[in-house]
């Protein structure tokens, strides 16, 4: 053999047995490392605030959620109200009242509105100040909707109040049979809300007159409004649609169990969740189906879901992520305290999701 051939093939080989030490090396894989451990996901959550909402129970009527106004979330905890800082999780400032209700509150111009149990709160949301308090001496339930300068809410004395947002002066009120724990909804000059009585009510804002009420066979739970169109669930098992304007019923569809929670409504869909654990997506002028998704749970408490682009967020036995269009489910999350009390309604806000499950959790979407 060429002596010459034979270094040049000796060199080759001596580079080439380099060049792959030298890739072993970098990958981590060879003899000079350990090898190197896959990249792991980022946790699903950003932050949890111990913040036990033991009290909280799922009632049937109640779409309890935390209310978020400029970067700050407000919440009903075991002994008052939080203020908890929606980057990190930390508190901020806290009110111990205990006669507070669980209830969402609702944030108007700076002030927290929020009910308790024998009337109705208004406190600065910056400097936890308690600005104003009416009280009725029956529990207040219902989240308040805010409109021009008045502050709207169902009681469980069976009347519905009107007062005013500044000086909680009374505006005006508005008997029923039964008591009201529905969450109102402000639309067109008229405020609709449900009652125990079985009834949805469409009132005069500024006189508070019945313009128009709709029996069901069951308690109506809180409504929602869009483009004229009143979409409500009842313990009779349907979800309804009635025109806001008069009442009259477009569509209803059977959800096979009690509706305790609001439904929402995105691009033409309607979206409820019911007792049976099932989450509905329904076309909103047809009431015919579009997709039905099972949890895991024959249980669905009563978790209002939340939509943004794309994605449809409720909280049945675990929090679940579906996608709006075809209810395929993107991803779940389980809460480990959520056994006794359920999870409550989400609230999506930026790139972050927050719901009450024992604590309150700060998930990325």
């Amino acid at each position: 053999m060429d002596i010459q051939y034979y270094l040049n093939m000796k060199i080759t080989h001596r580079i080439i047995s380099l060049f792959l030490v030298l890739m072993l090396f970098a990958s981590g894989c060879g003899i000079f490392g350990k090898p190197k451990e896959p990249k792991a996901k980022p946790s699903r959550v950003k932050w949890k605030a111990s913040i036990s909402v033991s009290s909280y129970k799922s009632l049937g009527w109640l779409n309890y959620s935390p209310g978020i106004a400029d970067g700050v979330i407000y919440l009903r905890g075991p002994d008052g109200l939080y203020a908890i800082d929606a980057r990190d999780g930390k508190e901020k400032w806290k009110i111990k009242n205990e006669s507070l209700a669980i209830t969402t509150p609702t944030i108007y111009n700076g002030v927290i509105y929020i009910g308790s149990f024998d009337g109705i709160y208004a406190i600065d949301a910056k400097t936890s100040k308690g600005l104003w308090y009416y009280k009725i001496g029956h529990e207040v339930s219902s989240k308040p909707a805010a409109a021009d300068g008045t502050i709207y809410f169902g009681c469980a004395d069976n009347r519905f109040y009107a007062v005013d947002a500044k000086t909680g002066q009374l505006k005006w009120s508005f008997e029923t049979t039964k008591p009201i724990y529905s969450s109102p909804a402000v639309y067109d000059g008229k405020v609709y809300f449900g009652g125990t009585d079985k009834r949805l009510y469409a009132l005069d804002l500024k006189s508070g007159f019945k313009v128009w009420s709709i029996k069901t066979g069951g308690i109506v739970d809180s409504p929602v409004i869009s483009d004229g169109i009143v979409y409500f669930g009842s313990w009779d098992h349907y979800l309804y649609a009635v025109g806001a304007k008069k009442g009259k019923r477009h569509w209803k569809f059977d959800m096979g169990s009690e509706v305790t929670s609001a439904p929402a409504v995105n691009n033409g869909v309607v979206y409820c969740s019911s007792w049976n654990g099932r989450l509905c997506a329904i076309d909103a002028k047809t009431g015919v189906l579009k997709w039905a998704f099972e949890s895991k749970s024959p249980v669905g408490y009563d978790s209002s879901p939340a939509v943004t682009t794309g994605t449809v967020y409720f909280g049945s036995d675990r929090f679940y992520a579906l996608d709006a269009q075809t209810g395929r489910r993107k991803w779940e999350f389980k809460v480990a305290e959520a056994k006794d009390g359920g999870i409550s309604s989400p609230v999506v806000s930026g790139n972050s999701i927050y719901f009450i499950g024992g604590s309150l959790y700060s998930l990325r979407k």
